[in-house]
């Protein structure tokens, strides 16, 4: 089996919500994962799976646009917020409990409700037209935010303090917080009530009620399934990215494992624990040519680095139209 971990983050922490409609997406559309992850899907070559570490509540409608919808995942945040659901299920703002003399507006962007004549909320949608985010406002200024999984349900809340972000909640099925994540100190609570998460559809208790940041209780999850669903023969394709040499180095410290570097996503440096994963790489995936001996001056053991060109085939209809050249890309081996 050959595992894939993408880097499909947002602002160098784990999350990566749907973007407004109107906001062209530069990286996560496009990157080295998602052509892997399409060229495995269209070819019987092996068994793979996509280990998604990031909050990612319209994953579904990604996979969508990729052409790769029926590609088997595991989901991190999905087994933190005990989620099972599968399917993409429809959610209209017209569903939820909204105050008296409520009155929507519709602009090209958003939709605006406004109370009393004041606003008291924007909706905000994806580019399918679901509902993903609900900023809502007291006296003009934003008091909390919503976001909601392509699933059919609020996933995560965010409370805002003088219009700054105090903390985020994410949310199981029934609306019930699993942990906090506290903006100020980076620190992460457990509901003590509902300490625990699943995998393969069994309850496991966390370790401590109190986690230093993200990273920590990431890591403590991932360890658990990789524990219970992987075996030493199986391969880990990383997207190597600041985030991953942080939480990945010590989970697969005994693991067969593939690096894949793109564009400038991450630095080159003197990093030990960067290093020390680099050296323990079965193989080192780069973009161009070009990368190759910048990634050999960092090896101190003979790991074979070959250059694989991801080519981007997807079509701005607001430029290309308008070029008078065309430039076409052909792969030669």
């Amino acid at each position: 089996m050959l595992y894939f971990i993408p880097s499909w983050y947002h602002n160098d922490s784990f999350k990566e919500q749907e973007q407004y409609w109107f906001r062209r997406r530069l990286v996560t559309e496009f990157d080295d994962t998602v052509k892997q992850v399409q060229l495995f899907n269209r070819n019987d070559i092996s068994e793979y799976k996509i280990l998604l570490l990031s909050f990612a509540p319209n994953f579904r409608h990604f996979l969508h646009r990729q052409s790769v919808f029926h590609a088997p995942y595991w989901s991190c945040f999905d087994a933190i917020q005990e989620i099972t659901r599968v399917s993409v299920d429809t959610l209209s703002f017209h569903d939820l409990l909204w105050p008296e003399h409520t009155e929507f507006l519709y602009t090209p962007f958003c939709v605006i409700a406004n109370v009393n004549h004041q606003k008291y909320a924007d909706i905000h949608f994806a580019e399918d037209g679901n509902m993903i985010e609900i900023i809502m406002y007291k006296d003009g200024v934003v008091v909390r935010k919503n976001s909601y999984d392509d699933r059919g349900f609020l996933s995560s809340t965010i409370v805002y303090e003088n219009g700054q972000p105090k903390y985020e909640q994410y949310l199981n099925t029934k609306g019930i917080w699993k942990i906090c994540h506290f903006f100020h100190d980076n620190h992460v609570e457990v509901n003590p009530k509902y300490a625990h998460y699943l995998i393969n559809h069994q309850k496991i208790n966390f370790e401590k009620l109190s986690y230093s940041s993200m990273n920590e209780i990431i890591k403590e999850v991932l360890t658990t399934y990789i524990h219970e669903n992987t075996d030493l023969s199986d391969y880990f394709c990383l997207a190597m990215h600041p985030l991953h040499y942080e939480v990945l180095g010590d989970v697969l410290s005994n693991r067969k494992k593939i690096l894949s570097f793109y564009q400038q996503r991450l630095a080159i440096s003197e990093n030990s624990k960067l290093k020390e994963l680099m050296n323990q790489a079965r193989y080192i995936v780069v973009d161009s040519r070009y990368a190759i001996s910048t990634i050999q001056n960092h090896l101190d053991e003979n790991v074979p680095v070959i250059d694989i060109t991801p080519f981007d085939t997807r079509v701005d209809f607001g430029i290309s139209q308008q070029l008078t050249v065309q430039n076409i890309l052909v792969p030669v081996d």
